[in-house]
C-alpha cells in the first residue's frame, strides 16, 4: 500500500517542483528581476561606503567557500567584489562582509596576474596570483537563484559575468 503512494507521489511532487522552478526562471512578473537589481545596489552599497567610484567598470559579485577537515569540519565563507577598470584594464579584489556591510580592498590586479577558469559554461573561477602563488580564488555565477543570507549576497548577473569574461577570451554565458 505504501510503495503504490509512493509510486504515485514522487512524480506528481517532482512534476509540481519542475513547474515552478521553470515559473521562477522565466520571471513573467518581473519580480526576480526587481529583487536582482536590489541585491544588486545593497553590494554595490557596500562597495562605495568603501569609497570605490564604480564608474566606467564592470562590477561583478562572486564568493568563494573553503572546507578544512582536521578534527572537525569547518567551513569558511568569503564574498567578493571584482572591480574591472575598462580604461586601464586593471582589477581591484574587494572583500566584502555581507552582514555587516564593511568592504577592504585587497588590492590591484592586472589582466595577466589573474587566471580565468571556465567551469561547464555556468561559472568562472578567477584565481589572482602573486609570485607564482594564488592569492585568492573568486567564483563567479552568471545565473543564479535570488537570496541573501549571513554568508553571502547571490543574484543574477549575466551581462556583467559576460563582460567580464570577453576581458579574458571566454565564450559568454546564456540566460
Amino acid at each position: 500500500m505504501y510503495f503504490l503512494i509512493i509510486i504515485i507521489f514522487v512524480p506528481i511532487a517532482c512534476f509540481f517542483l519542475y513547474q515552478r522552478n521553470k515559473a521562477y526562471h522565466q520571471d513573467y512578473s518581473g519580480e526576480k528581476q526587481k529583487e536582482d537589481n536590489r541585491l544588486k545596489e545593497v553590494v554595490s552599497g557596500i562597495v562605495q561606503i568603501a569609497q570605490k567610484d564604480l564608474d566606467n567598470k564592470i562590477f561583478v559579485n562572486g564568493h568563494y567557500t573553503k572546507q578544512v577537515t582536521l578534527i572537525k569540519k569547518k567551513t569558511t565563507y568569503y564574498s567578493y567584489v571584482i572591480l574591472f577598470d575598462k580604461s586601464t584594464e586593471e582589477i581591484e579584489l574587494i572583500s566584502y562582509n555581507p552582514k555587516s556591510g564593511e568592504a577592504a580592498s585587497l588590492g590591484f590586479y592586472t589582466k595577466n596576474q589573474i587566471e580565468a577558469v571556465d567551469i561547464e559554461g555556468i561559472n568562472t573561477n578567477y584565481l589572482f596570483k602573486e609570485a607564482n602563488k594564488i592569492r585568492y580564488r573568486v567564483q563567479t555565477q552568471g545565473v543564479d537563484i535570488t537570496y541573501e543570507n549571513d554568508y553571502g549576497i547571490h543574484y543574477s548577473q549575466v551581462d556583467d559575468c559576460n563582460q567580464l569574461r570577453a576581458q579574458f577570451n571566454l565564450k559568454t554565458l546564456s540566460n
